[in-house]
């Protein structure tokens, strides 16, 4: 996770419902997400915090990448990548422009 409560808003409205809703932020020691939510999760911890993602071709990331294989297939793979990816760009660009969002306009003023 990049910390960002905008992504964090994102992501949990994105996979979870519910009770899992609040757990979306320590997803790792929930037991609210099914095999394929987590093996989303981790693959976009993986390649969203930098410090990781100069290891995601680490043997150590291996497991990551398996489970995810395993519950996107063929072409989901990809998609989810790209998904990732993209999402990932667009933060980053709005980081770089220092776009505002109203969540982060609130957390100035206070």
């Amino acid at each position: 996770s990049n910390g960002s409560i905008t992504c964090y808003r994102r992501r949990r409205d994105a996979c979870a419902t519910g009770a899992s809703t609040a757990a979306t932020a320590d997803w790792q020691a929930s037991g609210l997400f099914d095999d394929r939510q987590r093996a989303a999760l981790a693959l976009t911890d993986l390649l969203t915090a930098t410090e990781a993602l100069s290891h995601a071709e680490d043997a150590a990331a291996a497991p990551v990448w398996d489970a995810a294989a395993a519950a996107f297939p063929g072409d989901e793979l990809t998609q989810l990548v790209f998904t990732i990816a993209g999402i990932n760009t667009w933060n980053r660009m709005m980081i770089a422009e220092a776009v505002a969002t109203d969540d982060d306009a609130g957390r100035q003023a206070t």
